[in-house]
């Protein structure tokens, strides 16, 4: 897809060691100097797709707002939701540091700014500071660990208590509300959309949540974190 970009925005991505990813904290002045003058924004509008999986990572992607959804397909076409991607987070960074395929494809569930540093760049800046490879790692290290806990989840837990994490997983990032459909839901927790719907059905009618729409507000945070175990 033909992605619109257009210059970054004023601010200097020697911000971004402050920012959530923190991908430039520490790095050296010369090759963030680098990092910032080959940076392209690009605005996704929500349904669109940024990568497919399958494809080659042409470099790296740092959320700036919005919501991603990095979601595969079997061979027997089911989808599958890996990840959620919200604002200040990275994508694309392991494939290209491996030189495998993109293992997910990316597609907005709602508009996101972002910013795109081509691959050369990135290995380019890998070479003139090796501080720029630890916080990369260490991006890779807390992707491992979600995925770790998503597998814990799927196969220790019940749909209910899958779906009050994920709840409380989403609320965190946007202070209110959930905002996905039942079939998104149910990618992410393994469920079909009817045991999803069940379940919150469920949770409203014991006051934990209310149903508005596509919309889950969530109006009782420790019930849903007692039925989460957390």
């Amino acid at each position: 897809m033909n992605i619109p970009v257009s210059p970054c925005t004023p601010d200097s991505c020697g911000q971004c060691g402050q920012c959530g990813h923190k991908l430039l904290s520490g790095v050296s002045q010369e090759a963030t100097s680098l990092w910032d003058a080959a940076k392209k924004t690009r605005v996704i509008p929500r349904g669109a797709v940024l990568f497919h999986e399958g494809e080659r990572s042409g470099g790296v992607y740092c959320t700036f707002s919005g919501l991603l959804k990095l979601h595969r397909t079997s061979l027997e076409g089911e989808v599958q939701i890996v990840r959620l991607v919200h604002g200040l987070e990275v994508v694309g960074h392991r494939s290209l540091l491996t030189g495998e395929p993109l293992t997910a494809t990316a597609t907005a569930l709602r508009d996101c700014r972002l910013c795109f540093v081509d691959a050369a760049t990135v290995h380019r800046c890998l070479q003139l500071d090796p501080g720029l490879s630890v916080n990369l790692a260490r991006l890779l290290a807390r992707d491992l660990g979600h995925s770790e806990s998503q597998l814990f989840n799927l196969s220790q837990l019940d749909t209910r208590a899958r779906v009050s994490r994920l709840l409380l997983e989403l609320r965190q990032r946007n202070g209110y509300a959930v905002e996905l459909t039942r079939a998104e839901m149910s990618q992410m927790v393994g469920a079909s959309p009817e045991s999803v719907s069940r379940t919150l059905q469920s949770l409203a009618r014991q006051g934990a949540v209310r149903l508005i729409r596509r919309l889950v507000a969530l109006d009782n945070l420790p019930l849903l974190q007692q039925y989460a175990g957390v």
